[in-house]
């Protein structure tokens, strides 16, 4: 997926999977190194969002935060990326 589908500090992402309760993580890899990148206190250096969660306070997510129900193969689903 291409950086450019960013809109709003949103992406919207088209899942193809089974009917079910998941949770979705979304990492904008800036420097392709297949990490999420941190600083020396641990905040990420590059952009991430969760399925039905946006981070407003320094709380790490459970599951049950940002857990979504899938009904329909091909459903849609938007995640709010966060840059700090």
């Amino acid at each position: 997926m291409k950086k450019k589908a960013v809109d709003n500090g949103s992406i919207m992402i088209n899942c193809d999977i089974e009917p079910g309760v998941y949770g979705i993580t979304l990492i904008d890899d800036e420097n392709k190194n297949g990490e999420l990148n941190k600083n020396l206190i641990g905040i990420p250096k590059e952009g991430f969002g969760f399925s039905n969660f946006f981070m407003e306070k320094m709380k790490k997510p459970v599951f049950d935060d940002f857990k979504i129900t899938i009904k329909n193969p091909n459903s849609k689903i938007t995640i709010k990326v966060k840059y700090m």
